[in-house]
């Protein structure tokens, strides 16, 4: 019986494996083979006729690897191209990318998956030669169908009335208190003919002061990224724009030049429309820990390991070169081993779910890294660490929104000689929401706290007698049945 048992599964995995061969012998295309993986071999096809063909990693490509990419070939001429796929059949969770590529860049890119079996672009085309249509996927299993139609049309974008596209090499200038327009995304392309995703504008502001950012976006789905930028595309804000208004302020340090870079991921055809307004005046200043400025990436300011201490983090904050304040570091030294005590605490931020993390370094290398969510795990988090004489550095890191923080240092030495006190003046920074509103400075003091710390002692025997009895029912009876099983 059990040996029949065992050929029936033997002839089962041969089924099986057999089919997974059988699968390999492709037909993409009508071809009678697997089309080619990348755009070095030609597998040609004709414009508005309708192929079909599989691909995935339980198949096997000409080299006998997996199949993850399809490659079809055509030639085409300044126009537009229609590309419309389909899946047929597919493993039960899929996620397949198909794209329209010339010149070695994409010129129209989207997806399906098990949740969209169907799926087409509109895209032009401003230059003729070789074109690629482009299918890859990482999912087990994927049959589809798709065509490629060509029509005449001619082409050309206007952002900001410039009569071009506005682009990373060439950003379009534009006026304060002016309204302008453009078009981005799935259905455009840029001077070289790539998808454009990625608009750029360059403003004059007079001063110190708040850049007010009007944009309306409509399209399909679009899903947009705004920055606001130095001359050398660093960033100073940054912003998620969603369908329709939106409306933010970007602190601006002194007069200059400064870049609106949009990006857009996933939307088609996505336009927009867009204001700036400025504001002269005086930014709040940052007093973190007491130091009347930034806690800039150097870690020139210092803290004492025992101690409270305030602090202003995120966008809508600016560091001494006038960027967005990402990052604030603090330095101290201890003069023994021991144990160093962190709390970290959100007092206040936009974000509902503020993104943290916290890192101890000692020269360029990280003792301790932690990454911190907040916001529906609470607003704050504790944790220690064992470090030896020398000098240290407490980094915080967030891009979440007008964030302020209190860091909480308590350091235990290993043999103590003097009595560890916390400072009895917590040393805070402006608390401010960073609106247009004048601020002023707040210095807070809080009662000396203290970080506890905790022990546990192990049993001497890891596995008491009741545990020693659970573990041979679980691990070694079943060994034994499987002994018998064999033997017969």
């Amino acid at each position: 019986m059990v040996k029949n048992i065992l050929l029936m599964l033997l002839i089962l995995s041969s089924l099986s494996i057999g089919n997974v061969t059988a699968q390999a012998a492709q037909n993409d295309a009508g071809s009678g083979a697997d089309a080619p993986d990348n755009s070095d071999t030609l597998l040609p096809i004709q414009l508005n006729k309708t192929y079909s063909g599989i691909v995935g990693s339980t198949l096997s490509n000409a080299e006998g690897n997996g199949d993850y990419d399809d490659y079809f070939a055509f030639n085409i001429t300044e126009g537009y191209l229609f590309v419309t796929i389909n899946v047929t059949d597919a493993s039960e969770y899929f996620w397949l990318n198909f794209a329209i590529e010339q010149n070695g860049h994409s010129v129209g890119a989207d997806s399906l998956n098990e949740q969209m079996l169907s799926n087409n672009f509109t895209i032009p085309i401003i230059s003729n030669g070789t074109a690629f249509f482009h299918i890859d996927t990482f999912s087990e299993f994927v049959s589809y169908n798709f065509s490629v139609s060509w029509f005449f049309g001619e082409y050309s974008q206007n952002d900001a009335e410039s009569g071009e596209d506005a682009g990373f090499y060439n950003p379009v200038t534009v006026q304060l208190n002016s309204t302008y327009y453009g078009t981005i995304g799935l259905g455009h392309v840029d001077v070289f003919g790539e998808e454009d995703i990625n608009d750029v504008f360059q403003v004059s502001l007079p001063s110190e002061g708040y850049l007010h950012v009007s944009i309306v976006f409509n399209g399909t789905t679009p899903s947009s990224l705004v920055y606001i930028e130095s001359i050398d595309y660093s960033l100073i804000y940054s912003k998620n724009g969603k369908e329709g208004e939106n409306n933010f302020n970007a602190p601006i340090g002194d007069a200059g030049t400064y870049l609106l870079d949009i990006f857009e991921l996933v939307g088609k055809n996505v336009s927009y429309q867009f204001t700036l307004t400025f504001t002269e005046q005086s930014l709040p200043k940052q007093n973190d820990a007491g130091s009347g400025d930034d806690a800039n990436n150097d870690g020139d300011v210092s803290i004492q390991p025992n101690g409270i201490y305030q602090g202003t983090i995120g966008l809508g904050w600016i560091n001494e070169m006038n960027l967005v304040d990402f990052t604030d570091t603090y330095s101290f030294s201890v003069s023994e081993p021991g144990i160093l005590n962190l709390n970290l605490t959100i007092i206040s931020t936009e974000d509902l779910t503020p993104f943290v993390t916290i890192d101890v370094f000692q020269g360029s290398v990280a003792i301790s890294s932690n990454i911190l969510e907040f916001g529906g795990f609470g607003n704050s988090f504790k944790d220690n660490v064992n470090i030896d004489a020398g000098n240290y550095y407490v980094q915080i890191n967030t891009n979440s929104e007008n964030t302020t923080y209190e860091l909480g240092v308590q350091f235990i030495p290993d043999n103590p000689t003097t009595n560890i006190t916390t400072s009895e003046n917590s040393i805070s920074s402006n608390i401010s929401n960073n609106t247009f509103s004048t601020t002023t400075a707040n210095q807070s003091t809080a009662n000396d706290t203290s970080v506890q710390s905790s022990s546990s002692s192990v049993s001497e025997s890891p596995f008491p007698p009741l545990m020693l009895v659970v573990l041979i029912l679980i691990f070694i009876l079943p060994k034994l049945s499987q002994y018998k099983f064999n033997q017969k």
